[in-house]
């Protein structure tokens, strides 16, 4: 027992002494003080003159390792000043101001940590480019302040502010044959930043369309164009465009040709629409089968309507059904539909059944397409009015019903705004030029054009399409019974 106890002893006072070597080898902090009262230092983004206060009892030189600080001074033991360049970036940066400890090698870091600097206004690209086809892009917008669009120097581009920190830019289709280019400033306060817009022009995606109506009516047409034929494009005065388009299509299977006419025009401009009959004469209109109503060609009512009004007829179409005198109905001409001329109401019954509607030119000088009882309600609101059959186009929604009959048409649109009018033809039963239409297609053919609202009027060898040329009344179009037909009355594109 003595033995284990003094060889216990031993090992405790060995390990006494292990312990006190081991304490005595832990190295001392430093012999000094040398902090700061702040840790990072904080600048503002826009930089400028600044300083740390220090807390050292050594002596020590002060520096720096990055370029956007300088002019690094030790003012005294407990300051050292510093300038900052202004931070332009998206975010914050980290620099630091380094101590030398004198009489040693250690060097204590303060970090200098400076704020993000966001211009007043500032986006995330400089240029935007559209394909032919258009579409939407989004801008990223920096901004400490609130901005807005300020303008928009072309129309084919809309610009509108999506929310505070994007802008929003969208493009519809470039008919026009060339690249586009426009600029977008936005605003905020004095501040103001241009984004260019620039939109491509690849003329494959038209089907072989040269001109800008064309393209817009082929790219439009929902299959109906497989390939563009020909097509021609005047300006009739600045408010009425004129397109004649030949095409082929595979509307009943096989691949045929189609030839259509239109004509755009513009009612906010300096020409209206009016209805046309025999001789430029109300009496011509009967109200019933009692009396003969007048019968002229169109070509013959426009002139008479030019001469009786001293105003230019820049050209129009046939319009109405009627009853041909001497038909199994027998009723002497009569229409099946209304008809108003200059707000004075020549016929308001609907003798064609509930089939009829109603095109109107309004007294405010818009357009409208009307139902029976639509045109109850706004009868007395009417300038200008004819009657018409199918609905074709409802609210851009094109007709299901069908007639069974691929038929030569005349039919009559309008814009969503009731600002534009569309006055239609398609020649049909003549084989190698054009094969005529269905009711479908039809409202096709105007969705195409860009009309919200549409109707049939009298096709088949009725349908006639007249443009003003050289002081004379010329049909363009081919009418199928190869010679014009007298009707009872026709849509004028006339001088207000």
């Amino acid at each position: 027992m003595k033995h284990n106890f003094i060889l216990i002893s031993l090992v405790l006072l060995c390990a006494c002494a292990l312990s006190a070597c081991e304490e005595e080898q832990v190295p001392a902090g430093p012999e000094y003080t040398l902090t700061f009262e702040e840790n990072p230092v904080m600048v503002s983004a826009v930089g400028g003159a600044c300083s740390a206060t220090v807390i050292a009892d050594v002596e020590y030189t002060v520096g720096t390792d990055v370029d956007w600080i300088t002019d690094v001074v030790m003012a005294s033991q407990d300051e050292v000043t510093f300038n900052v360049a202004t931070n332009d970036a998206d975010g914050f940066r980290d620099g630091a101001l380094n101590f030398l400890v004198a009489g040693t090698t250690d060097t204590v870091r303060l970090t200098v940590r400076q704020i993000a600097y966001l211009t007043p206004l500032k986006t995330s690209v400089d240029l935007v480019n559209f394909e032919t086809a258009g579409g939407e892009r989004e801008v990223k917008i920096v901004s400490r302040n609130d901005w807005e669009v300020e303008s928009v120097s072309a129309p084919w581009v809309k610009a509108s502010k999506k929310n505070s920190s994007a802008l929003s830019l969208s493009s519809s289709v470039n008919y026009t044959g060339e690249e586009l280019e426009a600029e977008v400033v936005i605003a905020s306060g004095e501040e103001k930043v241009t984004v260019s817009v620039t939109q491509e022009y690849d003329n494959s995606i038209f089907y072989g369309a040269s001109t800008q109506m064309g393209r817009r009516f082929a790219y439009n047409s929902d299959g109906l164009v497989l390939t563009v034929l020909s097509d021609k494009s005047y300006s009739l005065g600045e408010n009425v465009n004129m397109l004649e388009i030949k095409f082929s299509g595979a509307m009943t299977g096989n691949v045929l040709p189609y030839s259509v006419y239109v004509f755009e025009v513009n009612l906010a401009g300096a020409v209206t629409i009016a209805a046309t009959c025999a001789n430029d004469d109300d009496s011509a209109i009967k109200k019933t089968d009692d009396q003969i109503t007048l019968v002229q060609k169109t070509t013959s009512q426009m002139s008479a309507m030019e001469t009786s009004r001293g105003k230019e007829v820049l050209g129009g179409v046939n319009a109405d059904f009627f009853y041909g005198e001497g038909s199994k109905e027998d009723k002497n001409n009569l229409l099946q539909g209304v008809m108003h001329r200059r707000g004075v109401c020549l016929k308001d019954t609907f003798d064609g059944g509930p089939a009829c509607n109603v095109f109107a030119v309004m007294s405010d000088g818009t357009a409208r397409i009307l139902s029976q009882s639509a045109y109850v309600a706004n009868k007395s609101d009417i300038a200008e009015a004819v009657g018409g059959r199918q609905i074709v186009l409802s609210a851009g929604e094109t007709a299901t019903a069908k007639s069974g009959e691929m038929d030569p048409r005349t039919a009559v649109g309008v814009s969503s705004d009731y600002k534009t009018a569309y006055l239609l033809v398609v020649d049909g039963r003549r084989s190698v030029h054009s094969n005529g239409a269905e009711y479908e297609h039809l409202g096709r053919m105007f969705k195409a054009l860009g009309a919200y609202n549409a109707m049939n009027l009298d096709g088949g060898g009725s349908s006639t399409f007249v443009v003003k040329e050289n002081d004379a009344f010329v049909i363009r179009n081919k009418p199928s019974d190869d010679k014009e037909r007298a009707v009872v009355n026709g849509l004028a594109i006339i001088t207000k």
